[in-house]
């Protein structure tokens, strides 16, 4: 059954105003191909606070090493299941540079040892993109969504 009412969510954990409103556009023209949104997906093993860091102090130091180690985890902006049961991973960017082609490798290899999910595409969803970003990202078979803000309009660009 297709996600409804995605777009509407308070907010996406994880996403920066900007990136909000460029994923907010993305939802309205294609939600319904998604079955169901990760957001924020922790990735990697993080950094381990050293075992003398609150010495004395065993169930604060049991608490602040595991918070440290999901502070400094990779986080995938969104990991989405489509309604053919394929699985994307999602950068979101407002202005889209080629950090984000960097992320999404990374996260593309880290997914699947973090989560058990192997991505069956990565996606970048964006306002702004340079054509050699683009061509970069179309040459790795990175799919690109542009979103028009002034339009509230997306569409895959080719």
């Amino acid at each position: 059954m297709p996600a409804t009412g995605e777009q509407n969510r308070r907010y996406f954990p994880g996403l920066k105003p900007d990136e909000e409103r460029v994923w907010r556009v993305f939802l309205h023209g294609f939600e319904g191909q998604f079955t169901r949104f990760y957001y924020n997906v922790m990735l990697g093993e993080g950094q381990v606070v050293s075992p003398s860091a609150l010495v004395g102090f065993p169930k604060l130091m049991e608490a602040h090493r595991e918070w440290w180690r999901n502070l400094t985890r990779r986080k995938a902006d969104v990991v989405a299941l489509a309604e053919d049961g394929a699985w994307w991973l999602i950068e979101v960017e407002h202005k889209c540079g080629p950090g984000a082609l960097g992320q999404l490798l990374l996260y593309d290899n880290l997914l699947a040892p973090s989560t058990g999910v192997e991505a069956d595409f990565l996606a970048v969803v964006c306002a702004e993109i340079r054509d050699d970003t683009a061509e970069a990202l179309a040459a790795l078979d990175v799919l690109i969504y542009q979103v028009d803000l002034s339009t509230v309009s997306a569409a895959r660009r080719e």
